[in-house]
């Protein structure tokens, strides 16, 4: 799925601690620079198997 920098504002990623992401191999990008500003209580990333991605951040 596709979020646009608009519908970014409404989402609230505050208290993310882990992403884990396997096998996305259409993934291209992980984070926005907007969604990745908002993550105040990341801690932990975890990719496997995507061979498509570019950028996390």
């Amino acid at each position: 799925e596709i979020i646009q920098d608009s519908q970014v504002s409404t989402i609230s990623f505050q208290c993310l601690r882990e992403v884990q992401v396997k096998e996305c191999n259409k993934l291209k990008f992980l984070f926005p620079i907007c969604v990745a500003n908002s993550l105040g209580q990341y801690q932990t990333l975890k990719i496997k198997s995507c061979s498509q991605l570019q950028d996390i951040i």
